[in-house]
């Protein structure tokens, strides 16, 4: 059996995640982990805001009118008109309606009101950011001084959260979402560029349901009504403008983030996310490296046989997760949210299994191994022991020199494994081990202080008591401490080296007479 290669398993966890960013689905769990973060990131709808639904049509002709009405409608609410109005609907260059559209905001505009609109920044055909992209607006209104604003207003979402970016930079222009321009008109300055994308919850619809109204509803309203007086009011087609496995419309997605801007006095606060591609492979990368420590702990201070490797993922998995929860509550509470949770997840997982899957390779190859020939490796007594200064030195006065010069019944010198004495300069110090215990006569494990501490001695132990099950090996155990013995190793035989007792006495009988056990100590 080839010894495992480490590279390998690096290079499959590799292609592993690099497969998992070309499926989007992992996405969607971290967006209903947020759904489900506490309630401060929920802003409290603002009561200055006022939404009117205007029905989408087919015909561009026919929606502009509507919109025209709409806006004609709110302009002839003397003394009630509001501050700002925002048509969340980019006007394209199409001229079909534009005039009618142009007057009707210049009427509203003349009762004091200031009006906004939004733009799409992206390629129709690349759904990818175009540095030209006012070429698809009517110009005449955006650059031509007919509108008091614009802004972008890209929302992404699901499980009734969103996030968006306060800021776009396209080419040369830092293009402010909608409701960051209305905050400027309202407050007279920009609210500074976000660094990160801010995440916000959707609250109650019924709030935004109780503050709408529809086109026919408000050219039925008396115009003397005050409802809308000083507020802000956004325009849009509610039922027409939902993304795919967006939380809510856009215009609604609009409203909740202006309530956060404009009253942060009565908001509840929101988190801004930490996105970058920097961040993102740092966070995968820390998870693994975690994930990994924790398995090799395990590894290191747990005895390990094939029916208990499983201990080493299960603990690499929970410290990678415990990890990332850390982070989380961390950047948390410093108005932070690391948004990309669910890959370094699974990059946690993955470094688990395939950690597990090398262990286990590495664990049959070293069993497996047959470097030398039999009658060359052939022992009659195997010694474990810890290799501490003050033991290894008991061990090589009280127990190897003196079984290297006792014999067997037949006379010949018995064969004893000594590390320091029978690997050689040049050969595999680890395969030699498993290869000296497999074939060995009898394992003599030296239990002193720190021999439980040690991996390879724990190792050789479990090894030799799976033998010793199949009936391959003898197992005679010296006890030389005072400190318990674990309890998955109580139901082993061992003699007594603590005393006076002439213990090598008793080993060697151990070993002429196989049937007789020793005393248990």
């Amino acid at each position: 059996m080839r010894r495992p290669r480490p590279w390998l398993y690096v290079l499959a966890w590799a292609a592993l995640l690099v497969a998992a960013l070309f499926v989007a689905d992992w996405r969607q769990w971290d967006w209903r982990l947020y759904a489900h973060l506490p309630g401060r990131e929920t802003p409290r709808f603002s009561a200055r805001i006022e939404l009117v639904d205007v029905p989408y049509s087919a015909d561009l002709g026919t929606y502009r009118t509507r919109l025209a009405q709409t806006l004609r409608a709110l302009a002839t609410r003397v003394p009630g008109v509001p501050h700002v109005v925002a048509l969340d609907v980019a006007i394209g260059r199409d001229s079909v309606g534009l005039d009618e559209l142009t007057a009707a905001i210049r009427a509203l505009q003349s009762q004091g009101t200031r009006v906004v609109a939004a733009v799409n920044p992206q390629d129709p055909r690349t759904n990818r950011p175009n540095p030209d992209f006012m070429d698809e607006h009517a110009r005449a209104l955006y650059a031509g001084g007919v509108l008091d604003g614009f802004g972008h207003t890209r929302f992404d979402g699901l499980s009734g959260t969103f996030k968006y970016d306060s800021h776009l930079r396209i080419g040369g222009l830092r293009l402010p979402m909608l409701a960051v321009k209305i905050a400027e008109l309202e407050h007279g300055r920009s609210p500074p560029p976000g660094r990160h994308p801010t995440l916000l919850h959707l609250g109650d619809r019924a709030e935004v349901q109780a503050r709408t109204l529809d086109l026919a509803g408000l050219l039925a309203a008396n115009p003397r009504d005050e409802r809308y007086r000083a507020k802000l009011v956004i325009v849009g087609s509610l039922a027409e403008d939902v993304h795919r496995q967006a939380p809510a419309s856009g215009p609604e997605m609009l409203a909740w983030a202006l309530s956060d801007l404009i009253a942060p006095a009565d908001s509840a606060g929101h988190y801004e996310l930490v996105t970058s591609p920097a961040w993102l492979l740092g966070v995968l990368l820390a998870a693994t490296l975690v994930t990994a420590v924790a398995m090799g702990a395990v590894y290191a201070r747990v005895p390990l046989a094939d029916n208990r490797l499983w201990l080493m993922p299960a603990a690499g998995v929970a410290a990678g997760l415990l990890f990332l929860l850390g982070l989380l509550l961390m950047l948390a509470g410093l108005g932070h949210i690391y948004p990309q949770v669910s890959l370094p997840a699974l990059g946690a997982a993955a470094a688990a299994g395939l950690g597990w899957l090398y262990a286990r390779r590495h664990l049959k190859w070293w069993e497996s191994g047959r470097e030398m020939g039999e009658e060359e490796s052939a022992y009659d007594i195997f010694v474990s022991y810890s290799r501490s200064t003050a033991n290894a030195e008991w061990v090589r006065t009280h127990v190897y020199e003196p079984l290297r010069t006792a014999t067997r019944p037949d006379g010949e010198p018995l064969r004893v494994f000594f590390d320091t004495e029978a690997i050689r300069p040049g050969q595999a110090w680890f395969r030699r081990l498993a290869q000296a215990l497999h074939n060995s006569r009898c394992v003599v494990p030296v239990f002193s202080d720190d021999y439980f501490a040690k991996r390879f001695c724990r190792y050789e132990l479990d090894l030799a008591n799976s033998l010793q099950v199949a009936g391959k090996i003898r197992l005679i155990p010296l006890l030389r401490t005072d400190k318990p013995v674990p309890a998955v190793y109580t139901g082993l035989q061992w003699i007594d080296a603590r005393g006076e007792g002439d213990f090598l006495a008793s080993l060697l009988a151990g070993l002429a007479d196989e049937a007789t056990p020793p005393s248990q100590g």
